[in-house]
This record gives C-alpha cells, sequence and structure tokens, in this order.
C-alpha cells in the first residue's frame, strides 16, 4: 500500500517540477494536515499516473472525481502518518536517501539522455533535483518504515483465509488459462575476431586515462553500454551480488576514485572506476568494450541448448539439473530453472508465447532466442481458464486475505491518529 504511493510519488516529483519550470498553477490547497499541504496539482498527477498505470481511459467523468476525492483521502492519510512519524522520531539513515535520490536522479539521466537536456526540460540542475527530492524521498520512508513495523508481524489464520474466501467467492476474478513453465538461458559468446576488436578499442580507451583523459568523457564517447553511457558510465549504488561474479570482484577491490585494469566479463572488456563504497554496497563507473556476437555464434549456443534437450530426453540428466549447472538467470537457477506459473494472455513476451503453444505438457521447446538471450523451455503443467479455489490457489487467497486484513487494520490505525492531528479540508 504506502511501497505503492512512494512509487507514484517518485513518479509524480519530476511531473510537479515541469509544472514549476512551465509556470502552471500549482498553489490551489486542498488540505492542510499538520504542517503539511496538499495540492491540487499534486492530486491531479497522483489520478493521472492512476489512469496510465491502470490503463483506465474509458472511466467516466464521474468515476474520474471519484478517484481524485479518493486519491485526496490517501494523500491526506500519508501526511496524518508523516505527522505520527516525525512525533515518534523515526529514523532514516541518509545514505538510503542518498541512494533512491540517485537512482531518480540516474533515470532522468535515461530518459533524457544528458544533463544538459535535464536541465533544459525540467528547469533545474541535478543539484537543485537532488536537494528537492531528497525531502520527498525522506518524508515518504519515514511513513513506509512506521507502517512496516507496525504491520510486519501480521498473520492471516486458516479460519480467516476461508471466511474470507466464502465472503467474496462471487466477486474473485477468473482466472485465464495458465501454464507453469521452466527454462535454461544461455547467452552467444563471441568469437576470436570480435573479442580482439573490442580489446583494441578498449586499449586505446585506457592509454587516453592514463593521459589524464576524463574517465565520463571518455565513457559518453566510447562505451557500449546504452544503459550507462550518456550518465558518464556510472551505474548507481549496487549491492554485492548483482554484478557478474568478474566485474564485482575488481569493482570491491578498488580504493575511491581508483581506475582498474583492463576487466572481461561475459559483455565484453571493461574499465572500472570506484565512485563509492558504503560497506556491501558501491556505485561505480565504467566503460564497455561490447562484444558483437555473429550468426555463428548464435549457432554455436543453439547447439550447445540442442545437447542440453537430447542429454534431458535420454534421461542421462533431468532439466533441473542442467538449469542448475548452466543456465545464467540467477533467480529461477536455484528452482532448477522453474519461472512459476503464469496467466497465458498476461505474458508479454511473444518468443515465450510461441513456444507455449507448440508444447504439450511435460515437453521441452526446441531451442530458441528471445530478447534475454537463448533458451529451451519446458512446460510443467497447464490449467484450463478457471475460478479461484481453495484447494488450487490457497497462497493466492491467503495472500488476498491477508491484504484485506492489513488494509481494515490499517484503516483504522489511521483513523485513530487523525484523531490528535490537525486536518483541514477546503473546497
Amino acid at each position: 500500500m504506502i511501497k505503492k504511493l512512494t512509487l507514484i510519488f517518485s513518479l509524480i516529483f519530476v511531473n510537479l517540477l515541469f509544472a514549476q519550470q512551465k509556470g502552471e498553477t500549482i498553489d490551489k490547497i486542498l488540505a492542510v494536515v499538520d504542517d503539511e499541504i496538499i495540492l491540487s496539482s499534486e492530486v491531479e498527477q497522483f489520478v493521472q499516473n492512476l489512469i496510465y498505470q491502470n490503463s483506465w481511459f474509458d472511466k467516466s467523468a464521474a468515476e474520474i472525481e471519484q478517484l481524485r476525492k479518493s486519491t485526496l483521502e490517501r494523500l491526506i492519510n500519508q501526511k496524518i502518518l508523516l505527522a505520527k512519524a516525525i512525533d515518534d522520531t523515526v529514523k532514516i539513515d541518509a545514505s538510503k536517501i542518498d541512494e533512491a535520490v540517485e537512482e531518480q536522479v540516474k533515470r532522468l539521466l535515461e530518459h533524457f539522455g544528458t544533463e544538459e537536456k535535464v536541465i533544459e526540460q525540467v528547469g533545474y540542475s541535478l543539484k537543485e533535483i537532488r536537494r528537492k527530492y531528497s525531502v520527498e524521498v525522506g518524508k515518504n520512508m519515514k511513513v513506509e518504515k512506521l507502517q512496516r513495523e507496525k504491520f510486519a508481524k501480521v498473520t492471516v489464520s486458516r479460519k480467516e483465509v476461508e471466511e474470507f474466501y466464502q465472503a467474496n467467492l462471487d466477486s474473485f476474478p477468473k482466472i485465464d488459462a495458465s501454464v507453469k513453465i521452466s527454462h535454461v538461458l544461455l547467452d552467444a559468446t563471441a568469437g576470436g575476431s570480435a573479442k580482439n576488436s573490442a580489446l583494441q578499442k578498449i586499449l586505446v580507451v585506457q592509454d587516453s586515462l592514463k593521459k589524464g583523459g576524463s574517465f565520463t568523457e571518455l565513457a559518453k564517447k566510447f562505451s557500449d553500454d546504452p544503459g550507462s553511457k550518456n550518465n558518464g558510465g556510472e551505474l548507481g549504488w549496487v549491492e554485492r551480488g548483482v554484478f557478474v561474479r568478474e566485474y564485482e570482484e575488481v569493482a570491491f577491490s578498488l580504493s575511491q576514485n581508483q581506475v582498474s585494469e583492463i576487466v572481461e566479463t561475459q559483455f565484453g572488456f571493461h574499465i572500472i572506476q570506484l565512485i563509492e563504497k558504503r560497506g556491501e554496497k558501491i556505485n561505480t563507473r565504467h566503460i564497455l568494450a561490447g562484444f558483437t556476437t555473429t550468426q555463428a555464434d548464435e549457432k554455436a549456443v543453439l547447439d550447445t541448448l540442442s545437447s542440453y534437450k537430447k542429454r534431458i530426453e535420454n534421461g542421462k540428466e533431468t532439466f533441473e539439473e542442467i538449469a542448475q549447472k548452466y543456465s545464467l538467470d540467477k533467480e529461477s537457477t536455484k528452482k532448477g530453472g522453474s519461472l512459476g506459473w503464469f496467466e497465458i494472455p498476461k505474458l508479454t513476451n511473444s518468443a515465450f508465447k510461441e513456444q507455449i503453444e507448440k508444447l504439450k505438457i511435460g515437453e521441452i521447446s526446441e531451442p530458441f532466442k528471445s530478447e534475454f538471450g537463448f533458451h529451451i523451455l519446458k512446460l510443467e503443467d497447464k490449467k484450463e481458464p478457471r475460478k479461484l479455489s481453495m484447494s488450487e490457489d490457497w497462497e493466492q487467497i491467503q495472500e488476498m486475505a491477508l491484504n484485506f486484513k492489513k488494509e481494515q487494520d490499517y484503516q483504522k490505525w489511521v483513523a485513530k491518529i487523525r484523531e490528535n492531528v490537525f486536518v483541514e479540508i477546503r473546497n
């Protein structure tokens, strides 16, 4: 609940900056809560983002107006909890606020491309954006922590789940045809000529750095990482265990501002600079000379996947064993390649959908390529369209019952706090 609000806060913050920069009217106060105000523009941005996120484009004017009212009430509750968090002196580690702010700045840079374009479009420098945003992030984190601590131990008994199920039986949505799938993911490895070309490129960059060249400018000019090059190669704050092993080992061994030697990973050759380290988290920038794969490289990985399929079908190894040994998908590898259950109409990956349509339960696909890499896919199980049932969907119903209970407790809790907080709603 609060996490969703926090996400929306991050979405509307930039929109409000736009509004301020364009001189739009944002000073109509709809409500005052303790020392905080809620602006009409703030409510409107929440509403527009909710419409966009949920594809509610066909809602009537009356429904939109009702959405505005419920949004205002949600924001009032948020401010009430902020007042409570301040009274309870809820503390947030400054480094966590900094990390969240840097993540938002990174998204801005990825969206607009350069700092100059951010200033041009938003009207504020990155320094000003960081200052403005850190205040809002700090407030939201306090509220989130307050609620997390309040409801962390809330549970539901089996009886409560059963009562929830019976009370809502007629209103549960119908589940579309669903599949349980597993996969093995590989990536094509570049051949010798591609590696040599990438190595020559990174050697030129390294030479420029040794001659005093700017790391950020060289990253913008030469790096093959589209997600970071426009930000001078900066990757933002990342915990240990996220980067591939070769990159991570070197990055964590560097001292602040130190530049590494050339590092080879599955993606290419890197030069890494450590910006800052805080415990088990690092912020680095890098320059990547990426490997360009050929058709021959892709054929090689498809042949490897074909050999895995044959070993499984011949009984030499199980699908789970192959996934655990070779798959590059770290999350599913822990579960023998299992990706879990998906409603077929909600699958957004067209390559996966195409393979699923060809398979019977227990069958393994031919090797195929998707936007993520190269796969073999196993159809573990399939269910036809149906209504939720206690026997087949216990975990989902249990989660729904728990969320319902938390929402009820939340409303009661906020109402109690509201008795001691000044709230004025203006027409």
